[in-house]
């Protein structure tokens, strides 16, 4: 019943609506955009600042462990060829 009440309202001031919507839509898009580019530039910049401050970023850390790792791969390797 409201619908049908207000609907000539509505049909009358959409020159209104309709322009505030598109105007509310850009800002609220450009707004999200900008704070999603300005998450990935933060996460840029730390992952430079990590990079070039020599910090490890495989994850595999520099001690027993990544030695033992590259060992492994190397007798692999070498398994591998011996195979052929």
């Amino acid at each position: 019943m409201g619908l049908i009440l207000l609907a000539p309202l509505l049909i009358l001031s959409s020159p209104i609506w309709v322009p505030a919507a598109v105007v509310l839509f850009a800002a609220v898009a450009a707004a999200l955009s900008s704070c999603g580019f300005g998450v990935i530039a933060l996460a840029g910049l730390s992952w430079l600042y990590k990079y070039f401050r020599g910090s490890d970023l495989s994850g595999l850390g520099r001690g027993a462990g990544s030695a033992a790792m590259t060992d492994h791969a190397k007798d692999y390797a070498r398994e591998g060829f011996a195979k052929w």
